[in-house]
């Protein structure tokens, strides 16, 4: 299915008269919200931020509820019988993180079976997965994969990230003396005297990731949330620029559900996304995709190549499997020339690097765009850099206690925005399109808001193996060559 392409018997889109914002993708859909509860509510909620009509039924038997009055059930009762348009959603409230990521995951359940291909998924098992798979240790001032640590400075902490190669060799420009020997030591003598403030934006100018330890309702309430009318929670997304408005959700008895929707979804099988996401948030969304029927192509540089493939193989497969690989040449200019083609003739394009990366290639973004960031693509800091760790921290969530912070099991931000990711990823697809801006950040504050955030996500069984990820660029000939013909 291409991007300017409409299935049989697909129903018009319409824009109301008088209307001159975005549309939501799922404007035109009703589900039903069985019950209430932590999770169910949550879940119904990220739907009213995608435009549905979301009615929570009160009294309401399952014999009372015909199939042709709504899109999709979420059962938060235990009453309905399974059911292709059913999805049952767990009951019992652990805490803010794991709740968020339970209420996530019955949302890409109930989209994706929409679409036609069923994907159900144990949410806070794909947070823990990967420390399960590597033997991480959890709950520490060190993250799970080492590479960072809470630092305290000379007003309070903060989370300093340096999981690349090339991160040491800056630490002289920021720190203005050499690093020495006993990097960490230097980093926490220099640190302890100056504000977290200065050692935050110092060390963004240089690209490093570091965040500042802080509450919720700080975090809300600081210069890029205000320059993005952000506020606690934080809204998941921006759509078109703008915090969505959730769609209200309303209360409905036996005999009062009205008539059927209005648009019929479209199918997920034969979509085309283009995936030019790296590390762990964005293949996980577009394995999601992937996983729903969607055909997924993967773009890499070839001087720069997702640095998860240096990684343990196990886990990029779990992330990568069942996709295409494409390998371009950037920037040379026939490389940016075959990635905008890429992108024209895609149903959805899923980017996360800074903006500035696409920027400086001169690619064009359309209406059908998930850009997900660190920080946000708009505002001062959408140039900033993060990892999962210290993203979550950026968004409020620590463990520990502010005078002795802890980071929160394996850079949580990753499967917390991946999962979200792919909440509105399969909205766009089975919806109509729409321009998301996703901030891995942003994502932490809407799920936590000013709730206790709970434990961190207990580890289960790894999923299986779900095949090998593609090499670097074996797709390209059959690809590239598909996409210069549809767009001659």
């Amino acid at each position: 299915m291409g991007a300017d392409h409409t299935s049989d018997g697909e129903s018009a889109r319409v824009v109301p008269a008088g209307h001159h914002g975005p549309v939501p993708p799922l404007q035109s859909f009703r589900f039903l919200q069985a019950g209430r509860g932590p999770v169910v509510d949550r879940a119904g909620r990220l739907l009213a931020l995608l435009g549905a009509e979301v009615v929570v039924l009160v009294a309401v038997e399952p014999h009372q509820v015909a199939a042709d009055v709504h899109d999709g059930i979420l059962d938060g009762r235990g009453t309905f019988p399974a059911g292709p348009s059913v999805v049952s959603v767990d009951r019992t409230s652990v805490g803010a993180v794991v709740d968020g990521l339970r209420a996530a995951a019955a949302v890409v359940e109930l989209l994706s079976a929409l679409g036609g291909r069923r994907v159900a998924v144990d949410g806070p098992g794909l947070a823990a997965e990967r420390a399960q798979l590597l033997g991480l240790p959890l709950g520490s001032t060190t993250t799970a994969g080492g590479a960072g640590r809470m630092v305290r400075a000379a007003d309070g902490w903060v989370a300093v990230n340096l999981p690349r190669p090339g991160d040491l060799d800056l630490l002289e420009a920021w720190l203005g003396r050499p690093a020495g020997d006993e990097p960490w030591a230097e980093v926490e003598a220099v640190l302890s005297e100056r504000g977290a403030s200065d050692v935050v934006s110092s060390a963004q100018e240089l690209g490093l990731a570091v965040a500042r330890v802080m509450t919720p309702s700080a975090a809300a309430t600081d210069e890029q949330a205000t320059a993005r009318d952000q506020s606690i929670p934080m809204a998941p997304f921006l759509l078109d620029g703008r915090p969505p408005a959730a769609a209200p959700r309303t209360v409905a008895e036996a005999g009062t559900l009205g008539s059927a929707p209005r648009a019929r979804p479209r199918p997920l099988a034969g979509a085309r996304v283009v995936d030019l996401a790296s590390l762990w948030a964005g293949p996980l969304a577009t394995s999601l995709l992937a996983d729903a029927g969607a055909e997924v192509v993967k773009v890499e540089s070839t001087g720069r190549p997702d640095g998860a493939r240096a990684g343990h193989p196990g886990f990029f497969d779990l992330l990568n499997a069942g996709k295409r690989g494409v390998a371009l040449d950037l920037p040379d200019p026939t490389a940016v020339a075959e990635l905008q083609r890429l992108g024209d003739g895609a149903d959805l394009v899923v980017e996360a690097s800074r903006p500035r990366a696409l920027d400086q290639l001169g690619i064009r973004r359309h209406d059908r765009w998930l850009r997900l960031t660190a920080y946000g693509a708009t505002g001062p800091w959408r140039q900033w850099s993060a990892f999962g760790d210290d993203a979550a921290v950026a968004g409020g969530l620590v463990g520990g206690t502010l005078e002795a912070p802890t980071f929160f099991g394996d850079a949580i931000a990753d499967p917390l925005a991946g999962l979200h990711a792919a909440v509105v990823g399969l909205a766009a697809l089975v919806g109509a399109a729409a321009r998301f801006d996703l901030s891995i950040r942003e994502v932490v504050s809407h799920v936590i808001g000013d709730a206790e955030p709970g434990p961190p996500p207990a580890g289960g069984p790894v999923r299986p193996p779900r095949g090998t990820a593609p090499a670097l660029g074996e797709a390209n000939a059959e690809v590239l060559g598909r996409a210069a013909s549809v767009c001659r």
